[in-house]
């Protein structure tokens, strides 16, 4: 009877100690997840950052200017340059 009540001990052990390892298996998993995650997310930045840069080279280069609303060219300043009325002049 010890020895089959040994042998329970020992297999409850086993099981005790296989869920330790999953629940740590578990957790190493996740930090390799959130690892991954932030490098992704750092190199989609480092993406951004340098398309934004070479984007604004780009138009540096080029001589291109932003483009720009101003008042010039807005509704308003343009209804206060509508053409007269031709009169007739027979």
């Amino acid at each position: 009877m010890a020895s089959s009540a040994k042998e329970h001990v020992n297999i409850y052990k086993a099981k005790v100690e296989e869920k330790e390892q999953k629940k740590m298996a578990k957790e190493r998993r996740k930090v390799k997840e959130a690892r991954a995650k932030t490098e992704l997310r750092k190199a989609k930045a480092r993406h951004a950052e340098k398309k934004l840069i070479s984007s604004k080279q780009s138009h540096a280069h080029h001589g291109h200017q932003p483009l720009v609303a101003t008042r010039h060219n807005t509704h308003m300043h343009m209804a206060h340059h509508q053409h007269q009325p031709m009169t007739a002049t027979h």
